[in-house]
């Protein structure tokens, strides 16, 4: 009786056992069959071999048709194979969509054509093998409340919904295919060592960097820039405020709005065969000078406009603001609006001539400090009024283009220029020789009384400027009282 007992026991182990290694197959298989993917299912629609696929086609409803042909593994414009694409993204259309013609559901019972957008649809995508297409997808209108569109493909009347990508990609323009364009800037204005206006439409402007300006009175490179044209001879940038120093940092950038084509053929269509402004700026790149150069033509029917740039082979469009902002001269704004600078501390000498006398400021410059004296009087105590006085002389206004024409005056004709204004204005009412110390040139003022309120001022030959007639007349006396 035990022996059976035992026996029976030993077999329920063995069906317990068996029962066990049976649950335990049982979950292995389990675990080795594949599981249903993680997410929303899609719907396979059109299978094809994408890496063969050699033209693609895209014809987005409105604008320009995209057309890309695939040469020796690089994708190119169709006709145009010196147009930079962007390899990366004409590869995302194989790999992330053709590779994957997938769709996030099928429409049953789908109404007319145009409630999705399908009857016109908003782009057109067809990829060739050769000359035979093997996929044309057809993209609609986005489905509401929804990131996904309406989708057909090929012949089928099946109408589906498709991901946010298929719009993406086939809603490319050449824009957003292209290589990105490397446009010229400036790292840091301190590099910028000039920069020219050449305009028929806006004043000619130059300004020049000059770390030796021998017209820097300040002995301690405060006028490092001074300008040229519009001005007849040249006048100081103004160091004691911002505002050219603030247009300097529109010379290191050139924001566009919008790329217009490659190549530059055909340059009349937009007024750059004979550009109508050029911008010129230099600037040091390293220990070499560089050149950015700027050609600007017709304004679009926006009043963007057309431009191009030196060494770059495309034809941009700009906002009207960006090119006033870099072309549109403010001259007068910009400068240094006194003829003297306020310090004698470089100056050797000065004589004054006004009413038929003559006045002589002598300068004697020592390491135990500046002594002076005026017509043979000491005046090193009152040297810094001297300076002050000077200094109150500024200009009021510009002379005209017209007015200089008028007049007959040339650009650095000295003579002549003071027998003009002779005979126009009478003798001077006041002159002004300075001699400065080595290494900066002297001044030449002559002051000639222009009308009831101003008088002209002429600087080493040149003239610019009419100041204050009141300006002058209080210095003449202050003059006196030295």
């Amino acid at each position: 009786m035990k022996k059976q007992k035992k026996l029976l026991g030993i077999v329920a182990l063995v069906l317990v056992a068996v029962g066990l290694l049976g649950i335990y197959l049982l979950l292995t298989k389990k675990s080795e069959e594949p599981k249903e993917p993680a997410g929303d299912k899609v719907i396979r629609v059109v299978t094809i071999d994408a890496q063969a696929v050699e033209k693609i086609s895209i014809e987005p409803s409105g604008a320009e048709r995209i057309c890309l042909v695939k040469s020796s593994e690089q994708w190119q414009r169709e006709g145009s194979a010196v147009f930079p694409i962007n390899q990366s993204v004409a590869s995302l259309i194989v790999d992330s969509l053709l590779s994957n013609l997938n769709a996030l559901k099928e429409l049953d019972k789908p109404a007319e054509l145009s409630q999705y957008g399908l009857e016109q649809p908003k782009s057109v995508l067809k990829a060739y093998q050769g000359e035979q297409c093997l996929v044309t997808i057809k993209l609609g209108d986005k489905v509401p409340n929804a990131d996904a569109y309406y989708a057909m493909f090929d012949d089928s009347d099946k109408v589906y919904t498709v991901a946010s990508n298929y719009e993406r990609y086939m809603m490319l323009t050449w824009d957003g295919l292209m290589e990105s364009i490397t446009l010229p800037t400036i790292s840091d204005v301190e590099q910028i060592r000039s920069v020219s206006i050449e305009s028929t439409i806006y004043t000619n402007f130059e300004a020049f960097y000059d770390e030796e300006n021998p017209y820097d009175y300040s002995g301690s490179h405060m006028f490092n820039w001074y300008f040229g044209t519009p001005y007849d001879g040249y006048v100081n940038a103004d160091y004691t405020n911002t505002t050219w120093y603030t247009q300097l940092s529109n010379y290191s950038s050139y924001p566009y709005v919008g790329v217009v084509r490659y190549g530059l053929d055909g340059l009349e269509q937009y007024g750059l065969d004979q550009p109508n402004t050029t911008l010129t700026v230099s600037f040091m790149d390293g220990t070499a000078k560089s050149t950015i150069t700027l050609y600007l033509g017709n304004e679009d029917e926006n009043g963007n406009v057309y431009g191009y740039f030196n060494d770059i082979d495309w034809v941009f469009l700009f906002s009207k603001t960006i090119v006033e902002n870099r072309v549109k001269a403010q001259t007068y704004t910009w400068s240094y609006l006194k003829p003297f600078w306020p310090n004698t501390n470089l100056m050797k000498q000065m004589t004054v001539e006004a009413e038929g006398n003559t006045y002589t400021l002598l300068m004697n410059h020592s390491e135990d400090g500046d002594t002076a004296t005026w017509n043979g009087k000491d005046c090193t105590e009152i040297l810094s009024d001297i300076g002050s006085d000077l200094f109150n002389i500024k200009y009021s206004k510009l002379v005209s283009a017209e007015e200089k024409e008028k007049l007959g005056l040339s650009a650095n004709d000295g003579e002549a220029n003071a027998a003009i204004l002779q005979n126009n204005f009478g003798e001077p009412i006041i002159c002004f020789e300075i001699v400065m110390t080595e290494g900066l040139a002297g001044s030449q003022v002559e002051v000639y009384a222009y009308d009831d309120e101003y008088c002209i001022i002429c600087v080493n030959g040149n003239v610019n400027f009419l100041c204050d007639k009141r300006d002058i007349e209080s210095y003449i006396m202050l003059m006196k009282l030295y």
